[in-house]
């Protein structure tokens, strides 16, 4: 309500057109609807992400360890791109639990395999590959006991296994 507008004063229809009484309260009100025709103020606009990186980009862990991955963008200039909120996704959510926050991520391994974790920011992508292992808990050597006589030969079977005794596939030994 306007303190120096005539008592009973109110805005008249003319067709299309309105007429309001004289109030000098009234630019102040029409600036804060937005009906002065002006734009409003517009946010600034986001430095485009040239690169994004991930680091690590190849780790290898253990179930039960953790580890955490950060991403890192720049600009055209090579410059840092900061409060930028990173896309995560994972291509095998069983091998490791998932824990995302704006610029890193925190993998627990849960199974052996292998997972593809990929940050997106925009149209601008990169993808570090994890992967998980069981420990070791035994290597059995086969054959046992082995007798040689000078000039022989005898091959040798290694097999590794868990802590429960299973077999564990696709491990180097040396």
């Amino acid at each position: 309500t306007c303190s120096t507008s005539r008592s009973g004063s109110r805005p008249r229809s003319r067709g299309r057109r309105w007429d309001f009484p004289r109030c000098p309260c009234l630019p102040a009100i029409l600036l804060a609807a937005g009906a002065c025709g002006a734009d409003p103020p517009s946010a600034p606009v986001p430095v485009p992400v040239a690169t994004i990186t991930l680091f690590p980009h190849t780790d290898t862990i253990y179930v039960g360890e953790v580890i955490h991955l950060t991403a890192g963008a720049l600009d055209s200039s090579g410059n840092e791109v900061r409060d930028r909120p990173v896309d995560w996704s994972l291509s095998d959510a069983t091998a490791v639990a998932f824990a995302p926050s704006p610029q890193s991520a925190q993998l627990e391994g849960r199974h052996t395999g292998t997972t593809r974790v990929v940050a997106r920011i925009d149209n601008v992508a990169d993808t570090a590959v994890i992967g998980v292992w069981t420990r070791v808990a035994a290597v059995l050597i086969a054959p046992r006991p082995a007798s040689l006589v000078i000039g022989d030969t005898i091959q040798f079977a290694v097999t590794l296994t868990d802590a429960a005794g299973d077999t564990l596939h696709g491990r180097p030994v040396e």
